[in-house]
């Protein structure tokens, strides 16, 4: 880069701190990123109880929509998924409750899947020479090279998987 891009960088980094600073003498809240339209706020996972999650990542392994916590940022995001990758998933499940409100079906469900989908191995058949693919989530084929990343009507996400109720994630009732 040359030194005129680098002090035009510069420059807008200053004036959104000074921005900030002005802001905060006016007695105004500093701007907060919007959340994420398809994650949870407290209130409505209160309000939701323990009705399956409606918004989030679609889970390709067990057919579930894998929920998304606004309250769930930084610290404890990091300290719930530690917990789960020692091994230690009840106080993972804990944790998670007492962070977000969430039942305890919606923690389950997050902790069992630690935040993100899993996709179904092995994969659909590629729609353009049809040999597998290696997974469900897969956008590139490694036989025939064919690439579908922005092509919507092939999306995976968008295509409605089976619940399965044989999958290790899958809530049981009886919880």
């Amino acid at each position: 880069m040359n030194n005129k891009i680098l002090d035009e960088i510069k420059a807008g980094i200053e004036k959104a701190v000074a921005r900030a600073k002005g802001a905060a003498r006016r007695g105004q809240e500093m701007w907060r990123p919007r959340r994420r339209p398809e994650s949870y706020s407290r209130s409505e996972v209160l309000t939701l109880g323990n009705a399956f999650p409606t918004r989030g990542q679609l889970c390709h392994h067990c057919g579930l929509r894998i929920p998304e916590f606004d309250e769930l940022r930084g610290e404890g995001r990091r300290r719930v998924l530690e917990l789960i990758r020692d091994g230690r998933m009840i106080m993972a499940i804990r944790e998670l409750q007492t962070i977000t409100g969430c039942s305890l079906r919606w923690a389950k469900l997050w902790a069992h899947h630690a935040g993100r989908r899993q996709a179904r191995h092995p994969g659909p058949p590629c729609p353009f020479c049809r040999q597998p693919l290696r997974t469900s989530r897969t956008q590139l084929c490694v036989h025939c090279g064919a690439d579908w990343h922005d092509d919507p009507a092939l999306d995976p996400d968008e295509v409605r998987v089976p619940v399965d109720p044989e999958a290790r994630c899958y809530p049981r009732d009886d919880e």
